[in-house]
């Protein structure tokens, strides 16, 4: 079992499986021959000699410098090494040529997210760009996912709000609305894990991740100005609802209630957010921008 985890991990790294195999196997036996290796994965020698050399040009094995050709398997950890530094120069090789490319026109179409992996890293990338204000409505675990990238947006001087379902502790500038029918609202996701996300009015993420960190329901994102307008003042409501519910429950007067409704309408912002300016611009001045 451990040999065969070894050998996905390594394709996973780009190796092909027979390559994998081959290092593995000289990672247990080495030094070997190309021709010993074969007998052991019971693969043609033909095809272990090619592996052997595309092995060689990756620098994850040494070959002997004589007829005999021995073959030895360079240690694991180097090998993870010399890959990390590779991939750190294709990375920024690929950054240095993708940020010439011309940007995408506006695209108001809704995409479908197929992977958790790519649920997040949209999420961690909205956080980045975010400028003004972010809206984020998440359960516990999609909390701590990205509980590193809320606090570099709020250090940004971003305003950053949070609606929890359970208690949560974050830095002084993020804002935290703790809906206190969180319990129940767990209980009734058991096997599931939103992660709902409107940057700025000008796009949204909302995704349902399977509970426990493996896999996901349906994530859906999209750049509408229209679509991301509506959803901002939607979290926005549901987090108004939330600060009055904790006066009604601390029995505050009408002073407190009104204190608190110009004091969160300020703070989650409106108007003056790039997609109302989006949505205005496309249809005139006529819009009522109270959000």
């Amino acid at each position: 079992m451990t040999r065969d985890l070894c050998i996905e991990a390594l394709v996973d790294l780009g190796f092909t499986a027979l390559e994998a195999e081959v290092y593995v196997t000289l990672v247990e036996h080495s030094p070997a021959t190309a021709y010993k290796v074969a007998q052991e994965v019971g693969k043609a020698a033909a095809n272990v000699y090619k592996a052997v050399e595309s092995l060689q040009r990756k620098g994850a094995i040494l070959v002997e410098e004589s007829s005999g050709r021995l073959c030895r398997a360079v240690p694991p950890a180097e090998l993870i090494g010399q890959l990390q530094h590779q991939f750190a120069q294709a990375r920024t090789r690929a950054e240095q040529a993708l940020a010439k490319l011309r940007g995408p026109a506006p695209d108001e179409r809704v995409y479908q997210l197929a992977a958790r992996d790519q649920v997040l890293a949209r999420a961690r990338a909205m956080l980045e760009r975010g400028k003004k204000v972010l809206l984020c409505d998440l359960f516990p675990e999609s909390v701590e996912a990205l509980r590193p990238d809320l606090e570099r947006a709020a250090r940004r001087g971003v305003t950053v709000c949070v609606q929890t379902y359970a208690p949560a502790t974050f830095p002084a500038g993020i804002h935290v609305f703790e809906n206190p029918e969180g319990v129940r609202q767990l209980e009734a996701w058991p096997g599931g894990q939103w992660l709902n996300v409107v940057a700025d009015a000008r796009e949204y993420l909302f995704a349902l991740l399977r509970t426990g960190g493996d896999g996901l329901h349906q994530a859906v994102w999209s750049e509408s100005p229209c679509l991301a307008v509506v959803h901002h003042s939607g979290i926005k409501a549901e987090m108004t609802v939330v600060a009055f519910q904790r006066l009604i429950e601390a029995k505050a007067d009408a002073a407190a209630f009104a204190e608190a409704f110009t004091r969160t309408q300020q703070l989650l912002g409106a108007a003056d957010l790039p997609g109302y300016a989006a949505l205005r611009q496309r249809l005139g001045p006529g819009l009522d921008s109270g959000g």
